[in-house]
Formats: C-alpha cells, structure tokens, sequence
C-alpha cells in the first residue's frame, strides 16, 4: 500500500479482463500488504536457519540441536505472524463505483483459523458480503427497464454491480427465488413464443435446486404474476361460457383446426309467446382450415473441448433448454496412457447412474 503504483494496478485488473471489460467486477478482493520490510527481513531470518540445519547439522551437538530447531520454528512462527500483520489492507469496488480500501487494523492469526475467513468475516460486518438474500432484496432493485428479469441477468447482477451484495454462493440466487414463488412475493417463469408464460410458478412450492438459471428463464414481480393470473381466469370464464342467441346478431365458433361464422340471421316467436317457431334463417357460412405448421429441426454436431462445454451450455443449448423435444447424443472418447484403475472406472459408473444414465463403458 506504500506504493503509489499499487490501487492503480488494483483498479485496472478490476475493471479489465485482458483487453476486454471485466464483467464481474464485485467478485474481486483484493489483500494488499501494507509493507514489504517485515516480510523480507522475517524471511532472511529464515533461510538463514535453514541454511544452517542443511550445512551445519551434522557438526553440531545435541544442545546446538536442539537450539537450532527452536529458533527454526521460532522464525517460522515470526515469518508467519509477519504475513497476518502485513496483510492488513481489503481492496474492492466500491457502491460509488471505485475502488474503497478497508484498513482490519492490528492483525494475529489467533483472529480466525484463515486469512480469508479473517477477511469474509470483516466484509460480512460491513454488508459487502451475504450467505444469502431475500426476495424482497431483488424487488426492491428491481429495474423499471423491463417486467421480466432472466434468471441469469439476476445471478450475474450481484457479481457484477457493486449496488449489489457479493453472494458467497450462487446457488443463494436460487434459494431466494424459490422463497419468493412460495411466499407470492415472485413468480417464476418461461415464455412461449406468443408471449404467454409457460411454465407459470407462483404461489407455490418449489426447491431451489429446480431453479434453472438462464437467460431464458425468467421472474416476475407480484403485481405481474397477479394480473397475469386474473387475465388467464377471466379468459377461461368466457371461454367456459356458452353462446347465447339473440333476436339479430352474429355468432362465430373456433376450434382449433377450423374457424366457423354464421351471419345474417333471424328469428320469429309465435303470437302466443308459447310455441316458438323459426319462420326464416338466411345463412352465409365460410369455413377456414389453417394447417398445423411444420416442425423445422436445428441439429448440430461437433468436436468441443472440455474447457468450452459449460460454455457451449450456456451460450447455445441453454437458448433451447425450455423445449421438452430438446435432445442431446454425447459421445465421449478418453485416451489415457497405461491401465485405468479400476476404481477409477467403478467410480465412473457410479456417477453415471446417479445422473439416471446407463453404466456401460467401453475399452479398446
């Protein structure tokens, strides 16, 4: 930190990725030394005990012995305490969108088992860290910009902008979704191609592990999921409702496959209002068939390495994920030089019936 140099670099490695913008900018911490001295002089001090045991052992006697492993462990408790009393210094972005430093003061490892749990803890004191988040959390910041939120635009918010939390886990996203559909304070949707919401959850119980994030997934907020919910019931009331036939006006029918009208009728009651007849029904009917349209079929195939498959996921299937007549062949080849352990294949097996796949390998 006595280095004018030091934020500088901090600051640029935050906000870029190599030439690129760096996305995630809240998932960064930095611990930054306040000095180097200390460091480098406790650690002197132990090479130089080192030194001694690698070349002078063996000529000394058993008290120079025993003196020197007590001033080798002596120096590798100094070196040690050295680092917790040098890393003193939190570096992060900031709500103002700049980089804050936070001073932990006087520093011992008797404070936490880890410099980092020392760390997590202070952040957590200070709001810049959560196990988890509410619902209402994501309500409240909640952008006026649109009235579906994808479930991966919400995930990526809290390791993006510094207005946000930093989630020690991601999966927190999901937990607070799952308490929001339970509790009617969110829904959890999938959009059709018309523009209804297919899947709807709201209201209801759903496990977090259920929760997909993706960019085609969404949530809603309550008052959306509500008059969503009205709409769908009040169309439901008037398709439930039968047709009803008045002096003079127009029926129409639709079904699925055909749409059927009627125009340009009549009808005469009889002077005694009790025996009804119809004297006359002029008729004019068209009868349109629309075709169901053909299904168009994307197929794709190709070698990927496995550094690019969660990425190939994300960026490509997840865009069809939604689609129940989505359908995946893999085929995997793993070259691997002498025999593999049996155990190793046993274990393979294993973690291939837990996902409800079949077991069988082969080996050439």
């Amino acid at each position: 930190m006595q280095d004018s140099e030091t934020v500088k670099f901090v600051e640029s490695m935050t906000r870029e990725y190599g030439t690129s913008d760096r996305t995630f900018k809240s998932a960064i911490i930095w611990a930054i030394a306040d000095s180097d001295t200390q460091l480098r002089e406790e650690t002197r001090k132990l090479l130089a005990w080192e030194d001694i045991r690698d070349e002078e052992r063996e000529r000394l006697d058993d008290s120079q012995k025993r003196q020197l492993d007590e001033n080798l462990k002596k120096a590798e408790r100094d070196l040690k305490e050295s680092v917790w009393r040098s890393y003193k210094n939190i570096a992060l972005l900031g709500k103002d969108n700049k980089i804050r430093t936070v001073d932990l003061g006087m520093v011992t490892s008797s404070m936490a088992r880890t410099m980092v749990e020392l760390i997590i803890n202070r952040l957590r004191q200070d709001g810049d860290v959560e196990d988890s988040i509410s619902p209402r959390f994501i309500v409240r910041n909640w952008s006026p910009a649109f009235t579906e939120w994808s479930t991966k635009a919400v995930r990526d918010a809290f390791f993006a902008s510094p207005l946000f939390p930093r989630l020690l886990n991601g999966d927190g996203v999901k937990e607070a979704i799952a308490r929001g559909v339970r509790d009617g304070i969110l829904a959890y949707v999938g959009k059709t191609s018309s523009g209804n919401y297919e899947p709807f959850q709201y209201q209801c119980t759903i496990s977090a592990a259920d929760i997909e994030i993706s960019d085609d997934v969404f949530i809603i907020t309550q008052e959306t999921a509500s008059a969503y919910k009205k709409a769908e019931s009040a169309q439901d009331a008037d398709m439930q409702t039968p047709s009803s036939q008045t002096q003079t006006g127009e029926i129409t029918t639709n079904t699925p496959a055909t749409t059927v009208s009627v125009t340009s009728f009549t009808t005469n009651v009889a002077k005694d209002k009790t025996t009804p007849y119809v004297k006359h029904i002029a008729t004019e009917a068209t009868e349109i068939i629309t075709p169901p349209p053909s299904a168009r079929v994307l197929k794709w195939s190709g070698a990927i390495t496995p550094q690019k498959w969660m990425n190939f996921y994300t960026r490509v299937l997840s865009k069809f994920a939604a689609n129940k007549d989505l359908k995946l062949t893999i085929k995997v080849s793993i070259s691997v030089e002498g025999d593999v352990s049996t155990q190793k294949i046993e274990e393979t097996k294993v973690a291939l019936q837990e996902l409800g796949l079949h077991g069988d390998i082969e080996m050439e």
